[in-house]
């Protein structure tokens, strides 16, 4: 009805009574079912849950009034006095209560008052679409007039909900998986209560289920018989199907199943004759299961058997590839280990060919060496220098190079000591000059710098021996001036080994470094003045600053006078004069005086070369048989070794806070360290340690590694102890973070733990550990 929204409006007058009504409050009723939209609460049932009440409707008695609906006028409220009586002109428009502004608004609603009650008399007709609908349109007009009407429809439509819903599930039982959506879109259309569509939607989910369990029946039709690439297609299809995740989970399981059953199944077809295969065939089967696309999980047993079967073969083929290398010469040798370093072969088993046949290697380069050397001892310089290229054009390893190279150098070293000792041979009649001219000539020599440095300390010890025979001359000359004259005292100290003077020369020469290296003064007096005296210097103090004065430079000393006091200088040839720091007490200053010039004057004319006294200093004559090499033997013994590698990386600075941890033959406790090392290592009683390596902050010995001649011992912590044999160690060698490990024919690895170290002295220790190693395993093939 076009004008229905225009019913309650406020009346042309702008008179519109209001009857108050009390309002009641609702029934508490348990929540059950939502009201559904548009329908009045029916008297005595509960309000559904989560729906409004029907705007434009008032509470049925006993309810609150609903939102929107006018009051009945001419109806007084409950408890209250009545209300106006209305004018004749409003009764005429009023019509059960219900005011209209006009006649034909109250008679369309009388029509559709008659039209309401005809469309009652057939509700049984009617679908539960169609009552609701009815009942949303009647919500809007006036309830004093629709209300019985709602109430038949209710009363109705609850029957008709319940039906309808039956022959929904009924039709739900044999309806496809195509048509769930569309009867589901359907089934929303209708406005059914919460309840009813929850009770309709859980028949029809679980149809939905069905269906998609028999669509997948039927794609597993035969599945166990297909291919892994069939399996995989039906995976993929699978996964692209739209349907409940547990029931393709479900389904996607059972491929993966027989998906491992084939791939099983491959697998031990494939290899199931491998043991009796040869290379090739190994290759092309271990090729189709790393290319196969198959599981590792399955691959990684067969992949084992594989390679043990191809170990085998490769342990033959190498037996056969180095029988009879005992006999071969150097380049057969060489030979054969670029063959087996570069064929391919499993680095497990191919190792322990390659160190035998480069020690077979190293035992041919020696021997051809030692046959180049052999005459070294008794050849001409020519002769040495041409066997010396020889030797260093060989190519051999510095292990080997080490005695043939020490021979040479002796030799060479034996050749310039004579060529030396033809110079000059006579040191002990070589004056000063004659030995400062020497030295000039040596150190133009074509020599090597030891031999210069060895000559040089001759001649060197000969100025000594020249400088201290001077001194004990000097120095019992003028213990007797001094006598003479009555000087003495505590600040006078005569040259002596006592501490006091060596203290003190130290200190002169640190202020005066160049009186020369070999200048020893008779006496160093710091009371009553600071002065000492030598054979070629005068040292004092002048004002704080120190003079340095050559003896034939010197007139003698004077007194001079000032305003309250007289001094001492020194007074030069020249004339000029320096003042020498210190006080002499004004009566001894004149004896004093004299006592300094004459003994000044006897030594420029060196009268005290001619006194007498007992030497101050021992001179001991160098041993002279230092420099003979005729008696020398050469030979390689582990100590030879031990020296080249052990020690020396012992004593190298480069090992910083690691030296801590280092101890070896030179150390005070060896012996007690030796006796640590055996108990908590499986060292053998007649076992040579040559170095230990502690990493205990307590010295403990108890983790580490111990490096003797016939193994190397690692223990880390309350780990097993391993014992490497020196035989079995391929190599020993530092990562680029500073970890050092030791890598065994059998390819294992033993990793050493050390103390906080830099990767560079890491790496140094590692390199002459592999050193010493390589030196040790051909000395046990060379003399063997």
């Amino acid at each position: 009805m076009d004008n229905q929204n225009n019913l309650f409006n406020t009346p042309q007058n702008g008179v519109q009574p209001t009857m108050e009504q009390p309002v009641q409050p609702a029934m508490e009723q348990p929540a059950q079912q939502p009201m559904m939209q548009g329908q009045p609460m029916m008297q005595g049932q509960p309000m559904m849950q989560g729906q409004p009440m029907m705007q434009g409707q008032p509470m049925m008695q006993g309810q609150p009034m609903m939102q929107g609906q006018p009051m009945m006028q001419g109806q007084p409220m409950m408890g209250q006095p009545m209300a106006p009586q209305y004018t004749e002109e409003q009764l005429k428009r009023m019509y059960k209560g219900v005011e209209f502004r006009s006649e034909e608004e109250k008679d369309q609603i009388i029509e559709m008052e008659k039209a309401a009650e005809e469309y009652c008399n057939d509700l049984s007709n009617k679908t539960y679409k169609e009552l609701f609908e009815k009942n949303q349109e009647w919500s809007k007009l006036p309830s004093q007039i629709f209300m019985p009407f709602t109430i038949k429809l209710m009363s109705e439509i609850g029957g008709k909900e319940a039906a309808e819903i039956e022959a929904y599930k009924a039709k739900i039982a044999n309806i496809s998986l195509e048509e769930v959506e569309p009867i589901r879109v359907e089934i929303t259309e209708q406005h059914y209560s919460d309840a009813a569509l929850s009770n309709v939607f859980a028949v029809l989910y679980e149809r939905k289920r069905t269906c998609q369990v028999n669509v997948l029946e039927q794609e597993f039709v035969g599945y166990t018989s297909l291919s892994r690439t069939d399996l995989q297609q039906l995976r993929e299809k699978v996964n692209a199907l739209n349907f409940e995740a547990d029931i393709v989970s479900a389904y996607i399981n059972k491929i993966n199943i027989q998906y491992d059953v084939v791939e099983q199944n491959e697998l031990q077809n494939m290899c199931a004759n491998v043991d009796n295969m040869q290379m090739n065939e190994l290759e092309g089967i271990m090729r189709m299961i790393v290319n196969g696309g198959y599981q590792e999980k399955f691959t990684a047993p067969y992949i084992t058997m594989i390679n043990n079967r191809i170990e085998v073969l490769q342990y033959q083929e190498l037996e056969n590839l180095t029988a009879g290398k005992e006999n071969m010469d150097k380049a057969a040798l060489m030979a054969l280990y670029q063959q087996l370093e570069q064929g391919g072969y499993n680095q497990k088993f191919v190792k322990r060919f390659l160190v035998d046949v480069r020690m077979l290697i190293e035992n041919r380069k020696y021997n051809e060496i030692a046959a180049v050397t052999a005459n070294v001892g008794v050849s001409d310089a020519a002769t040495v220098e041409a066997v010396s290229q020889s030797v260093e054009q060989s190519g051999c390893s510095s292990t080997i190079l080490c005695v043939p190279r020490q021979k040479i150098a002796e030799k060479k070293f034996e050749f310039e000591m004579n060529e030396l000792i033809d110079t000059c041979n006579n040191f002990d009649m070589l004056t000063n000059e004659q030995a400062d001219s020497l030295i000039m000539t040596v150190r133009e020599k074509n020599v090597s710098d030891m031999s210069k440095s060895i000559y040089l300390d001759k001649i060197a010890q000969r100025k000594y021996n020249i400088a201290l025979s001077e001194v004990n001359k000097l120095s019992a000359f003028f213990v007797q001036t001094a006598n003479k004259y009555g000087i003495g005292g505590d600040g006078i100290l005569v040259a002596s080994k006592s501490d006091a003077f060596m203290n003190a020369y130290r200190s002169l020469k640190a202020a005066y470094p160049n009186s020369g290296e070999y200048d020893v003064p008779a006496f160093i007096m710091s009371s009553p003045i600071n002065l000492s005296v030598s054979y070629r210097f005068v040292y004092l103090n002048a004002g704080n600053k120190q003079a340095l004065v050559d003896v034939n430079n010197i007139n003698g000393f004077r007194t001079v006078k000032k305003l309250f006091a007289e001094s001492l200088v020194l007074e030069l040839r020249d004339g000029t004069t320096i003042p020498v720091s210190g006080s002499v007490n004004k009566q001894i200053l004149p004896v004093f005086t004299q006592m300094l010039n004459e003994f000044i004057v006897n030594v420029n004319n060196k009268v005290y070369i001619d006194s007498f006294g007992a030497p101050v200093f021992n001179v001991e004559p160098l041993d002279k048989s230092v420099y003979d090499c005729s008696q020398r033997t050469y030979q390689l013994t582990t100590d030879t070794i031990k020296a080249l590698t052990i020690n020396d990386m012992c004593a190298n600075p480069l090992m910083g806070e690691m030296a801590k941890a280092m101890h070896f033959e030179a150390n005070k406790d060896w012996e007690q360290y030796q006796m640590k090392v055996k108990t908590n290592y499986p060292v053998q009683a007649d076992e040579k340690l040559l170095f230990v390596y502690d990493k205990t902050l307590l010295n403990s010995a108890k983790e580490g590694f111990a490096v003797g001649e016939n193994a190397i011992y690692v223990k880390k912590g309350s780990n097993p102890v391993y014992a490497i044999a020196m035989k079995d160690v391929f190599a020993v060698k530092c990562d680029p973070s500073g970890r050092m490990f030791i890598e065994t024919t059998g390819l294992d690895i033993v990793a050493l733990d050390m103390v906080t170290a830099s990767p560079n002295a890491v790496m140094y220790m590692a390199s002459k550990l592999d050193e010493y190693v390589n030196a040790m395993q051909l000395f046990g093939t060379l003399y063997a």
